[in-house]
């Protein structure tokens, strides 16, 4: 950012892998106040095989020169002042960037990073969850177990700011407990229900419990537990939500109960 030229007063982030729909300058141009801080706007994460966009976020790395750059990977925009309140404009999918991941590139030199980022940020839950997210992608659920547990023992993760972060370790912690070698499905109701206690306008919780509850054969609990989720969720549009949860995670839930009461009326 020092190599911005002192006449730019908004500044646009995209990465080499990120394309924007075109007229996002018209956009900003029009609508720009001199107050706004900060614009958010709509990002495509993933696209499905017919290029449909699936893991839609709200993003905001479209701000003044009050911000700065914080951590070597997986970066995070921070005001300079973190006790002015954020004058927003909301731009919606008038402004819609596009990622195109490269899924053949490798990811090793992430550890590195990662590592280095919670060593350099001791205090920050945010870096050990990203740390412990790469773990699981990598299928070592022993260890991304244990730095996901870690997670839990930052006192700042359990502020109003976190709770993503938060909601991201609980619901992790789910999973792991739920299915893999790592099963044991008391923890994982405990930790999804720790989920829900935090935020239950969420689908991930009501779902996932429904799908262990299949598992297990308590075939109506499965269904009351999808039926809540479908009541009390909202579209949050943040990195939390899944993508399917979203598209057909509840028909195909159940699908699956109904058949297996064989209530088969309501199966079809």
């Amino acid at each position: 950012m020092k190599l911005i030229p002192e006449d730019s007063d908004i500044l646009v982030c995209t990465d080499f892998d990120e394309i924007f729909e075109e007229g996002w300058a018209k956009i900003l141009r029009e609508h720009w106040q001199p107050d706004d801080d900060r614009c958010h706007y709509t990002y495509a994460w993933s696209h499905n095989e017919l290029g449909e966009p699936q893991d839609v976020f709200i993003y905001d790395k479209i701000h003044t020169r009050d911000y700065y750059w914080k951590f070597p990977v997986h970066e995070v925009l921070y005001p300079k002042d973190m006790d002015k309140v954020e004058n927003i404009l909301y731009a919606g999918e008038h402004i819609y960037l596009h990622h195109l991941q490269d899924m053949s590139k490798p990811r090793n030199y992430y550890f590195d990073l990662l590592e280095l980022s919670v060593k350099e940020n001791p205090e920050n839950a945010h870096c050990r969850m990203l740390l412990a997210r790469e773990y699981l992608l990598k299928r070592d659920y022993q260890k991304a177990i244990e730095e996901y547990l870690k997670c839990l023992d930052y006192e700042e993760i359990y502020l109003p700011q976190n709770k993503l972060v938060l909601l991201e370790t609980y619901g992790r912690l789910g999973d792991l407990y739920g299915w893999n070698e790592t099963q044991d499905l008391g923890k994982a109701f405990y930790y999804f229900s720790k989920f829900l206690q935090v935020d239950s306008s969420y689908r991930e919780p009501y779902f996932c419990m429904a799908d262990i509850y299949n598992s297990q054969g308590i075939y109506t609990l499965a269904e009351a537990m999808i039926k809540a989720g479908l009541q009390y969720s909202i579209r949050h549009y943040d990195w939390v939500e899944r993508k399917d949860f979203w598209i057909a995670k509840a028909d195909e839930l159940l699908l699956t109960t109904y058949l297996n009461l064989k209530d088969y009326k309501l199966a079809v």
